[in-house]
């Protein structure tokens, strides 16, 4: 494993959705944007709304982070992406991280390849890979505890 990242429920404060704690019934009155389909988040968050006893799942994906963004700070939908990459957005208040019963399992980033004897310089890439994303938290937690 290289690392893992937590998953959020993100919009924009247009939507009005405020501070409180919201349930899965809230947010199933928006539409929710989130990774592409065939992907374990998308399938988590499917099976999250896809329940009889809320309305028709208004689901968006999108293999462009950029987009999925995007939209939040337009106010088209929640997104359903990791709260790191949306620092600055949250920052200046463009999202809000929404408080809500559901729980979403981190997005966790791994390194894997076939055993062979030439795979020295793969597995050099994948333990500098994973020196990066440790340094990569790190200097979150140290972003993290400057700004409180």
């Amino acid at each position: 494993m290289l690392c893992d990242y937590p998953v959020g429920f993100l919009a924009s404060p247009s939507l009005g959705l405020g501070n409180g704690r919201l349930t899965v019934h809230d947010l199933a009155k928006f539409p929710i944007i989130t990774f592409p389909r065939k992907t374990q988040p998308y399938e988590i968050v499917r099976s999250l709304f896809n329940r009889p006893d809320l309305p028709p799942m208004r689901l968006h994906a999108s293999a462009s982070l950029a987009t999925v963004i995007h939209m939040a700070i337009e106010g088209l939908g929640i997104a359903v992406i990791p709260t790191a990459i949306v620092e600055n957005e949250l920052a200046d208040g463009r999202l809000q991280l929404l408080s809500t019963n559901l729980q979403m399992p981190p997005l966790t980033f791994s390194a894997s390849w076939l055993a062979s004897p030439d795979t020295v310089a793969v597995e050099r890439v994948a333990e500098l890979a994973a020196k990066l994303a440790q340094g990569e938290r790190r200097w979150l937690t140290r972003r993290r505890v400057a700004r409180h």
